[in-house]
C-alpha cells in the first residue's frame, strides 16, 4: 500500500497489514478533518504534498519506529486531495 494517497484511505487494509499471530495488540490513530479551526468553520480541507519526499519521510518514520521497538510493524498512510468533514488524512497503525 502506497505511504500517500488520492483516495479515502483503507483503515482496515492498514490494520490487516500489521496485524499477526506473534502480536497482542494494535494501536491505531486517525487524524480526521474536524468543523472548526481557531474559531472559523471548516468545510472540507485541500491536502497537497511533495508526494516523493512525503513518502521518503513517512517510511523513514516507520524504520525508525522499527529500530527503536523491535518487532513492531507500523505503517503511516496520507491522504492528499480535497476532503470532507470527518474523512481521514492520515491514518497510522502498529
Amino acid at each position: 500500500m502506497d505511504r500517500i494517497v488520492s483516495e479515502a484511505i483503507d483503515c482496515r487494509a492498514i490494520i490487516d497489514e500489521v496485524t499477526g499471530e506473534d502480536r497482542g495488540a494494535v494501536l491505531t490513530f486517525a487524524g480526521t478533518v474536524r468543523n472548526t479551526n481557531l474559531g472559523r468553520t471548516v468545510r472540507s480541507i485541500d491536502y497537497h504534498a511533495y508526494e516523493s519526499m512525503a513518502r521518503k519521510e513517512l517510511e523513514k518514520l516507520e524504520l525508525e519506529t522499527a529500530g527503536r521497538w523491535p518487532g513492531v510493524k507500523i505503517r503511516i498512510v496520507h491522504r492528499i486531495g480535497r476532503l470532507d468533514l470527518g474523512e481521514a488524512s492520515v491514518f497510522i497503525a502498529a
